[in-house]
C-alpha cells in the first residue's frame, strides 16, 4: 500500500488569504540525500518558548479527550453521544459528550469527492464536524518527554517535525486572531548527517534559513539547533526579536526549552491522522476557525493541511 501525505499551511492576516504548498515552496539549495541515512542521534532541536508564554504544547489526543465532537447544523449544532453512538441535536455538556473514541473521530476523513469536513471552509463537504474544548487549553507546562513531536519525511532531503498547541493567542493592535488548535513545524535540510538549513513556520510561511543564519552548537559530534517561539502565536524564528505585523510577535530567550527531538512519533502512525474536520471551536465565520485539516488550499487563520491518500 502506498501512502501519500500532502502538507500545506495557510493564514489570514487582516482579511487577506494566503496558502503555501511545501511541495512547491520548500526547495532545498543542497543536493538530494536519502533522509533515512541520517543519523538522528546526532541531531537535536530545541524550541525556546517565551519566558511569559501562557499556552504550551500538548498531545493531540489530550485535546480530543477534553473536547466535545460536534456536527455543524443550521439552527443548532449536534453533539456526538458516545453512549448512544450517534449525533444528538443539543448543546449538552454531560460526560457522554466528551472523550469520544478516537476511531469515531478518525472515521470522518475526506469525502469521496476530496472535500474536507471543516465548517465554513471553502472546500467543505456535506457533513462537517469540529472538536470543541470548553476552555482555551493551556497545554503541558513541562512538555519534555511528555509531549510528542510528529515526524514526517516529505521527500529525501527533509525532516519535518510537527508541533501541536491547544490554543493560539494572537492580538494585533486590539484585533484578535486567536484560535483553538495550533500546528507549527520545523523542517530540517540534512546533508550527510549535517543540518544545512531549516524552514520555520510563521503565520503560514515556511521561511528557509541557511545554516549560517541559524543558532547551531556542536558538542561531541551532536548538533543542537536553537529556534525561538513567539509568545502566544508560537510562530518560529531563528533569533530572538520582534517580528510580524506591528512587531506583534515577541520571540525571546529565557523561557522553557522544549527538546522536540526527544519524544518523536511518526505522523503516519497516528490514530487521528485521517480526521478531516476542524480542531477547535468554529465561529460564525471562517475567520474564527483554527484547526488541523485535510484537503483545502484555502482557509482563514493558521492551519496545517494534511491529506493522507491511500492507493
Amino acid at each position: 500500500m502506498k501512502v501519500n501525505i500532502l502538507v500545506a499551511l495557510c493564514l489570514l492576516a487582516c482579511g487577506c488569504k494566503k496558502s503555501v504548498e511545501p511541495s512547491s515552496t520548500l526547495k532545498s539549495p543542497s543536493a538530494d540525500v536519502t533522509v533515512n541515512a541520517a543519523d538522528l542521534s546526532k541531531i537535536k532541536v530545541i524550541v525556546r518558548l517565551h519566558p511569559s508564554e501562557d499556552y504550551f504544547p500538548m498531545e493531540p489526543l489530550d485535546f480530543i479527550r477534553k473536547s466535545r465532537f460536534r456536527h455543524e447544523r443550521s439552527g443548532s449544532d449536534e453533539g456526538y453521544n458516545k453512549n448512544s453512538n450517534k449525533f444528538v441535536r443539543n448543546n449538552s455538556h454531560n460526560n457522554e459528550y466528551y472523550d469520544i473514541p478516537v476511531n469515531v473521530i478518525n472515521g470522518y476523513g475526506l469525502e469521496s469527492s476530496g472535500r474536507n469536513r471543516r465548517p465554513k471552509d471553502d472546500n467543505k463537504g456535506d457533513y462537517n464536524v469540529f472538536l470543541e474544548p470548553d476552555d482555551n487549553l493551556p497545554g503541558d507546562h513541562d512538555p519534555n518527554t511528555r509531549v510528542s513531536s510528529f515526524l514526517y519525511t516529505p521527500d529525501n532531503i527533509r525532516l519535518q517535525y510537527w508541533l501541536f498547541y491547544g490554543y493560539n493567542y494572537s492580538n494585533v493592535s486590539g484585533l484578535s486572531f486567536s484560535h483553538q488548535g495550533d500546528w507549527e513545524s520545523v523542517t530540517l535540510n540534512v546533508l550527510n548527517d549535517s543540518i544545512e538549513g531549516a524552514w520555520l513556520s510563521a503565520h503560514g510561511d515556511d521561511k528557509y534559513y541557511d545554516k549560517s543564519a541559524l543558532e547551531i552548537s556542536v558538542t561531541d559530534g551532536i548538533q543542537t539547533l536553537y529556534i525561538y517561539s513567539a509568545k502566544g502565536t508560537h510562530a518560529l524564528y531563528n533569533h530572538p526579536g520582534k517580528y510580524h505585523i506591528l512587531n506583534s510577535d515577541d520571540a525571546s530567550a529565557g523561557g522553557y526549552e522544549w527538546l522536540i527531538t526527544t519524544k518523536v512519533s511518526k505522523l503516519e502512525n497516528q490514530s487521528w491522522k485521517d480526521y478531516a474536520g476542524a480542531w477547535g471551536e468554529v465561529g460564525s465565520r471562517q475567520l474564527l476557525q483554527g484547526h488541523l485539516v485535510h484537503g483545502s488550499k484555502k482557509s482563514n487563520k493558521i492551519c496545517l493541511i494534511i491529506a493522507i491518500i491511500f492507493s
